[in-house]
């Protein structure tokens, strides 16, 4: 079978790979666009008040979260290929209805969905920390997914380190004592201020994520 998943990250490697070589766009590319476009389409769902994307293998009763990734996904890539058919309005209220603050990785995908299609909508910092500080581990120095602390996902320490930098929260708790945001450069600042901020874990130095 072949999934938009994996449509998703060819596209984006299509895509680096033709600005990296001065190519333009994936769009000036021989990629048959319209292919794609319809592809894409062909899982969206629409009502009156909302637009998701569902992948062919699972019901919104089954599984809400590989629902919110493929959203994610497919909006990438219309937003390589062809803005113009995003209804913005329809995704952000999908989007804040997914907004529930007990998921991580939910939590996640709904911030990166409003920074792709820049939907300015409203993160309520406090309820993003609580669940940052509900779902670590103090003994596997990571977050897990959920606050039942059931499972580990490997990029939840990036998640967290997007997050924290770009909604100005500043992770340097006694709650979480091995995890920080530093300023390689030692200077003074605000987590929102500077994109050259490294999150680290302090103690082991088991992980690094720069952005």
């Amino acid at each position: 079978y072949v999934y938009l998943e994996h449509s998703y990250y060819s596209v984006l490697t299509l895509d680096l790979l033709a600005r990296y070589l001065n190519l333009g766009n994936i769009s000036d590319t021989n990629i048959n666009t319209t292919a794609l476009t319809n592809y894409v389409l062909s899982h969206a769902v629409e009502t009156t008040d909302e637009l998701y994307f569902q992948p062919t293998y699972c019901t919104e009763a089954e599984d809400s979260l590989e629902i919110l990734e493929t959203t994610y996904q497919s909006l990438a890539i219309l937003k390589l290929v062809n803005e113009s058919l995003i209804d913005p309005q329809k995704i952000k209220n999908y989007a804040e209805s997914c907004l529930i603050y007990s998921n991580l990785e939910e939590l996640y995908l709904v911030y990166k969905i409003n920074e792709l299609l820049d939907l300015g909508m409203f993160f309520n910092s406090t309820l993003v920390r609580n669940l940052i500080l509900n779902t670590y581990s103090t003994s596997l120095h990571s977050f897990y997914r959920t606050r039942d602390k059931f499972y580990v996902p490997q990029a939840s320490l990036s998640w967290v380190a997007d997050m924290s930098v770009s909604l100005g929260l500043i992770i340097n708790d006694t709650q979480i004592p091995l995890v920080s945001i530093e300023n390689p450069l030692n200077q003074s600042y605000h987590a929102w201020q500077t994109p050259s901020l490294v999150f680290h874990v302090n103690e082991t130095y088991l992980d690094a994520v720069y952005l």
